[in-house]
């Protein structure tokens, strides 16, 4: 009687879903084997279901010969599914085995329908048909292991849903030739294991790629297939699971059999009635038999174009929330993100109204986001708040923004922010392809905003960096202005009453001032200079550093070209390192040495060369230390600032320092300088332009 019902079953679903296919049928070679086989297979049901009727008509041999025929044409449509892509045939082993299978299939059918069979006539048609399933099974694995990743993807289902035809009548044959004839309970499990398939076979022709048209499928139906085919299988393991307790328990073997055939259905109910298990049926169904209902390549070129469009954070903040509200098309929401570590701040809002100054961060909220990183629904919550583990307590409380989905910003496992959106009116209920693209988007941003974040700290840290360094080079600006007010002071007891000395003093303490007055303007901001139009009288700065440092011993002596020399550098920085590279070689100098200020002009460039013999130094040093900031060989009375500032505003020009230094002999410190043309010949050559 099982076996009568299965097999009506089958023929009941195939009969139906072969009256689809015909009525939709526009032609095609692989389409028409399809259509055969589900065909052929609600025939073979029929016919079989007719077999084991009480006072059934056919016989068993002729139900074997029919089994032949329904494998090959089963074989044929596996076969068809490869085709030569120059000549649009099936290759050659296919047409091999399909006429292998067409042979056998064949003469089995006429050979059951034809004659009088014994015991041995008998057995050779259990092996023709055993020898069928196997080719069957071969035809599998020949359409399967060749078949590209993309294109077997749409196959697999329904591959191996014809595996499983093949395996069931192999099965049944395979035992018939060990025993003489079939037995019972695989002949009619046979019945069940094809009814199991339809649904497969269904899914797999949703996708078009063994039909010319998809077959409109809903995703309700969908789930229910899955479902049934899951009960089925599981049904069909619980039986044979039984019939084995039930054979090895001996006289306990009834009991045994009953006892877990009543665990196991309690267990099925148990599952059944199992939202969250529903839940994953629906996902795993609509994941791995359904389109997207996002395009995820689209989105994510949208939400990176628009994230890209800005760097400020505020701006960037508007600008993300604004691109994840459009996802759910939302109108309005606000972005939160971490100040410090102890609350969240609003810094984004659509509609510009907040709903609370601030989440603290051991607010619920918070913590439920950094730790479960959930999408988080109020309405969902308010229907089934075990779902969250009512977290955020009744939902009278109003921890939850009404009406509202919450995104987590997250960032290398922590919660750096968060995302409140308005759901839109009449909106349905988020799925799991809504959760997956906020999650993502929400990590995108995050990734973003922090990004940001990090470059306008970056931008302030280099602000104060600049100030400090220019409140460095002032304090070595000061205290070389401090050293000549401290020597003039030092003098005066003995020369006040000589003029000359009267007059050194005050141009000392008037350059000083004029000095003083420069970094001031420089801190300020007020003496911005273009560095382009700037020009020095390079031989009138050499001797005016020459006069400048000739209070200490040993004095310089300067060298100057006769040619003019013009440089494109500002006549106070010019001073400036020219008196730090002249005051260096004199603290490195004996007073009874020699320092010399070279000037000549090479081509473009102005080379003003300032050289001593003092105790020189190693290469090592020079190429190692010699320019770092902070680091001075003189100790206390050093800054370690002078080189530096040397080399920094020369390459600020275009410029170029050279140092040649040897232990024991001295050193030569070497400017070059582009040249330009004088005030007098620029004004020409502007003028003539």
């Amino acid at each position: 009687m099982i076996g009568l019902i299965a097999y009506a079953a089958a023929a009941a679903m195939y009969s139906a879903l072969a009256t689809i296919l015909l009525v939709g049928y526009r032609g095609g070679f692989r389409a028409g084997w399809v259509a055969a086989a589900i065909a052929a297979t609600a025939l073979w049901a029929a016919a079989v279901a007719f077999q084991l009727l009480p006072n059934g008509g056919l016989p068993l041999p002729r139900a074997v010969g029919l089994d032949a025929l329904h494998l090959v044409v089963w074989t044929g449509c596996v076969l068809s599914l490869a085709r030569e892509a120059d000549t649009h045939r099936m290759p050659r082993l296919n047409r091999y085995l399909m006429g292998l299978s067409a042979v056998g299939g064949v003469s089995a059918f006429l050979a059951a329908w034809s004659f009088e069979h014994g015991s041995a006539a008998s057995h050779a048609l259990h092996l023709m048909a055993a020898a069928l399933s196997v080719i069957g099974f071969v035809s599998v694995a020949v359409v399967w292991k060749p078949t590209e990743a993309e294109q077997l993807g749409r196959l697999r289902v329904f591959l191996w849903a014809t595996a499983c035809i093949f395996g069931a009548h192999l099965l049944v044959y395979a035992q018939a030739l060990l025993v003489g004839e079939p037995h019972a309970s695989l002949w009619n499990g046979r019945g069940a294991a094809v009814a199991l398939v339809g649904p497969l076979i269904v899914l797999a022709l949703r996708n078009g790629s063994l039909w010319d048209r998809q077959l409109d499928v809903s995703r309700q139906a969908a789930v229910y297939t899955a479902a049934i085919v899951a009960i089925g299988a599981y049904l069909l393991m619980v039986v044979v699971g039984g019939r084995f307790l039930h054979d090895l328990g001996g006289t306990w073997g009834y009991g045994l059999q009953v006892a877990f055939s009543l665990v196991a259905i309690a267990g099925l109910a148990i599952v059944l009635l199992s939202s969250s298990v529903q839940a994953r049926l629906r996902v795993f169904v609509t994941k791995h038999f359904y389109k997207n209902k996002y395009d995820y390549r689209e989105e994510w070129l949208t939400l990176t174009e628009r994230l890209a469009e800005t760097g400020d954070p505020l701006a960037l903040a508007s600008r993300a929330l604004a691109a994840m509200a459009d996802i759910i098309h939302s109108t309005d929401g606000e972005l939160w993100l971490r100040r410090g570590h102890r609350r969240y701040e609003c810094i984004a809002s659509l509609q510009g109204s907040v709903h609370r100054p601030h989440y603290d961060a051991d607010h619920p909220l918070p913590v439920f986001l950094a730790t479960r990183r959930w999408v988080i629904d109020s309405e969902e919550y308010e229907a089934r708040p075990s779902l969250y583990g009512s977290a955020f307590g009744p939902p009278s409380d109003g921890l939850l923004p009404p009406n509202s989905i919450v995104v987590p910003l997250e960032l290398l496992g922590s919660l750096e922010g968060f995302v409140v959106l308005r759901k839109p009116a009449g909106a349905a209920a988020l799925n799991f392809e809504d959760h997956d693209i906020l999650k993502t988007a929400g990590r995108q941003i995050a990734v973003f905003l922090a990004q940001a974040i990090a470059q306008q700290q970056l931008t302030e840290t280099r602000q104060f960096e600049a100030v400090n360094k220019l409140s460095i080079f002032l304090m070595h600006d000061l205290k070389n202005l401090i050293a000549q007010q401290e020597l003039v002071v030092a003098n005066a007891q003995r020369f006040r009453h000589r003029p000359d000395f009267v007059d050194d003093s005050i141009m000392t303490i008037k350059a000083g001032v004029e000095r003083m007055k420069k970094i001031m303007e420089q801190l300020r901001g007020a003496a911005v200079r273009h560095r382009t139009n700037s020009r020095a009288d390079a031989s009138k700065v050499v001797a005016e550093v020459e006069s400048r440092c000739s209070d200490r011993l040993p004095a310089p002596r300067a060298q100057i070209g006769a040619a003019p020399c013009w440089v494109g550098m500002d006549r106070e920085d010019l001073v400036s390192c020219l008196t730090h590279l002249v005051r260096n070689a004199q603290d490195a100098t004996p007073p009874d040495g020699e320092i010399v200020i070279r000037l000549e002009k090479q081509g473009n460039l102005a080379c003003i060369t300032v050289s001593d013999t003092g105790h020189g130094m190693d290469p090592s040093f020079v190429e190692t230390r010699l320019f770092k900031p902070f680091d001075s060989t003189k100790g206390a009375k050093g800054m370690g600032i002078g080189a530096y500032q040397v080399k920094e505003a020369v390459e600020a020009v275009g410029g170029e320092v050279i140092v040649r230094s040897q232990v024991g002999f001295g050193t030569d410190f070497e400017m070059r300088l582009p040249c330009v043309l004088q005030p007098s010949q620029a004004v020409l050559s502007e003028t003539a332009a």
